[in-house]
């Protein structure tokens, strides 16, 4: 081996590299575009990842409570992101007029997450007896966040398919969202902890005043700081194809009315939309339900809501998917949503916040983020037959289901408010559960409502080649009633085999 060759091997064999990238057959160049792509944007991932968890959590609930934000407003800022799914249609079609999808990318991301360093200095900047212009800025500057982070979407999707081959993709992703799993739940259960320990001293003897919102505006800084070096950490990737675009096309603009030709499709569209409509109000108003209602802790609502269920479906997704491969996409997603509309019950019972509430619905709160996995992953399914090329489908189907989720989820905000305002004197209590009836259990029961409407939408479904929904469900609750047996069983059979691992001394 000569010097030369030595010392490429040396700057070849550089750390933080995934392993699975390791053993892939090697570029001949010594730092190959995606080398670097795959060097640099895995830990830009993880820092996204813990950026969108604290802007939507309950840092944000407590910092908008802070600024006496109506319970109607929540609507609005629920509606933000659905507000800005609308503008990925004109980002895709820009993008392939006239490309630099790199600058798009990392222009739109930083501007966007930057916002969130404005959007923490409202209460300092903005005088407080001018509450409803602090309202207009959170409400405003939130959904430009959004619009921004759509712009950035189909930009940042196209350059990360051409940036890692096929045969690598499918480990490069799991390898950001394992790693990022971990980091999640410590960011999500600290930042419930400290919020914890601000509303207790600003409740103690010695009154700390505004140091809740002190310390949200602090969390949704630093959230906005986070997610900017994320994006720096994107752009020390190059880009392995730079797009210059083709220019306006006619074209574009005719191929998206192409998939609404279908009927199946145009059912498709409607289940969705009808759940949208459902659900959208959900992320917002459930915090406000457990904080205003249940008289929760952060730390025991941010557990319940985002740290359980990211632990749950880590290991229900497969699950799902092999049901999906055996039994057809149909029965998969009536079966989620019938579970997923009965199980609802379930969150509209442990938000009230005692501790039996919470264990009395934990069974059903377990069943319906174990569906959730299936309803996802069965939906990305279907849209993609649509969108496959070999079964008649056009990429503009995404386009479009994208749209008509947006404009459900709109709507959905729109209901959020306006049950708010309308209902906002609602309040009794059913003494005999210890329940408290207010317009936020109207709401989570508006959920239920839908869901059961999407059931009976999904059953208009075309699948010829699926198989009966009672099959699914036979072989689902045994294999459930199989696993369940061993967990309860295995404790008792260890303690049963200690005979066989011990000996008897002999003298």
């Amino acid at each position: 081996m000569t010097a030369m060759q030595g010392l490429a091997l040396m700057q070849y064999k550089r750390p933080l590299l995934p392993k699975w990238f390791k053993d892939y057959h090697r570029s001949s160049r010594p730092d190959s575009d995606m080398r670097q792509y795959v060097k640099h944007v895995p830990l830009g991932w993880i820092l996204s990842n813990v950026w969108i968890f604290m802007i939507t959590g309950a840092a944000f609930t407590k910092f908008a409570k802070a600024i006496h934000l109506p319970d109607s407003y929540f609507g609005l800022l629920a509606a933000a992101p659905f507000i800005g799914a609308m503008f990925q249609i004109p980002a895709s079609i820009l993008l392939e007029c006239f490309g630099h999808r790199k600058a798009t990318s990392i222009a739109c991301q930083l501007i966007g997450r930057f916002i969130w360093v404005f959007i923490a200095l409202i209460p300092w900047v903005i005088p407080d007896d001018q509450d409803a212009l602090r309202w207009g800025l959170l409400a405003g500057l939130t959904t430009l966040t959004w619009i921004l982070n759509n712009l950035a979407g189909p930009a940042n999707t196209a350059w990360l398919a051409d940036a890692v081959p096929p045969s690598l993709r499918g480990r490069f992703v799991s390898f950001c969202l394992r790693w990022s799993q971990p980091v999640i739940l410590v960011v999500v259960l600290g930042v419930g902890y400290l919020i914890d320990v601000a509303e207790k001293a600003e409740d103690g003897k010695v009154s700390q005043p505004l140091l809740m919102l002190k310390l949200c505006s602090m969390l949704l800084a630093i959230a906005g700081l986070v997610g900017v070096f994320g994006i720096l950490r994107h752009a020390m990737a190059p880009d392995p194809k730079p797009v210059t675009g083709t220019g306006w096309n006619p074209q574009l603009l005719y191929n998206l009315k192409k998939p609404l030709v279908n009927p199946g499709f145009r059912r498709y569209l409607l289940v969705n939309f009808t759940f949208f409509v459902g659900t959208g109000f959900v992320g917002q108003y459930i915090w406000l339900y457990m904080f205003d209602v249940g008289h929760m802790t952060a730390l025991a609502a941010n557990g319940l809501l985002v740290a359980m269920p990211r632990v749950i479906t880590m290991f229900t997704y497969r699950f799902w998917g092999r049901q999906i491969d055996a039994h057809g996409k149909k029965p998969v997603m009536l079966l989620c949503m019938g579970v997923m509309s009965i199980s609802f019950f379930g969150w509209i019972i442990a938000a009230q916040g005692s501790t039996w509430h919470v264990l009395a619905a934990l069974p059903l709160i377990v069943l319906e983020v174990a569906c959730l996995p299936g309803w996802e992953v069965t939906n990305l399914n279907v849209l993609l037959d649509f969108s496959s090329s070999k079964q008649g489908g056009t990429s503009a189907a995404v386009a479009i289901n994208a749209m008509a989720v947006a404009i459900g989820g709109i709507i959905s905000g729109a209901l959020g408010s306006l049950f708010a305002s309308v209902f906002a004197e609602v309040n009794f209590e059913i003494v005999a559960m210890d329940f408290t009836v207010t317009y936020h259990v109207l709401l989570m029961l508006l959920v239920v409502f839908v869901r059961l409407i999407v059931c009976l939408l999904v059953l208009r479904l075309d699948e010829p080649k699926a198989t009966a929904t009672r099959d699914l469900i036979r072989e689902v609750s045994s294999g459930v009633f199989y696993n369940t047996r061993q967990a309860i069983l295995m404790p008792t059979r260890i303690v049963g085999q200690i005979s066989r691992w011990t000996y008897k001394l002999r003298q």
